[in-house]
């Protein structure tokens, strides 16, 4: 049976893997003159990765609490 410290590293695990191999922004190799006119993006893609993990960590933490 996986502990829940073992699910959270994992999640870990994933998450600093996503973040490392995550591409360079856009506005970082594009002209100055483009990137000034566009706009910059409202959310990160990690960061809502990151989010639905820490969710479904939470909800299987209340089903562990509840199960037992």
């Amino acid at each position: 049976m996986i502990t829940t410290r073992r699910m959270i590293m994992a999640i870990v695990e994933v998450n600093k893997g996503a973040a490392s191999s995550a591409p360079a922004p856009a506005s970082a190799s594009a002209p100055a003159s483009a990137s000034a006119s566009a706009s910059a993006p409202t959310s990160d893609r990690a960061t809502i990765d990151q989010w639905i993990a820490c969710l479904l960590m939470f909800v299987a933490l209340v089903l562990t609490y509840l199960i037992h």
